[in-house]
């Protein structure tokens, strides 16, 4: 069984569109006796927007995810903190972006569960292309 629930909310800063969202997911495994929970909170800003430059949105946001087991006491929990922006590429109608992300990740838990609890950082380089448009704001 899953419950799922997001919200969004756009306003401007100093001019800007900028949007506030979040969203929360519980799951439940009768099978194997676990549940997870999770979800994140997101800030977003875009700098500009415009058909021959393309627009540029800035974002931080916060990750959590916690995995329980009956047979278990303890959770695991996992959280990262990203940042980074999209920056939808010109004349593609927003079809098509280059995505660039730094995240610090970090995880404890029982043994049986999280296999090692060393924080790590990431970098994520993207090229995406998508058949739906891109529209935050």
């Amino acid at each position: 069984m899953t419950f799922e629930g997001d919200a969004a909310y756009t306003f401007t800063v100093a001019g800007h569109p900028a949007t506030i969202e979040g969203e929360f997911i519980r799951s439940s495994f009768s099978q194997s006796n676990s549940d997870v929970f999770g979800g994140y909170a997101m800030g977003q800003v875009s700098l500009f927007d415009a058909p021959k430059a393309g627009d540029l949105d800035l974002f931080l946001r916060y990750d959590f995810v916690s995995l329980g087991q009956d047979a278990i006491l303890k959770r695991a929990h996992q959280s990262a903190i990203r940042t980074g922006l999209n920056y939808n590429l010109p004349f593609t109608g927003k079809l098509a972006s280059l995505h660039i992300e730094y995240a610090h990740n970090g995880v404890s838990g029982p043994a049986a569960i999280v296999a090692q609890n060393n924080p790590s950082d990431e970098v994520r380089i993207g090229l995406r292309v998508s058949l739906q448009r891109y529209t935050r704001h």
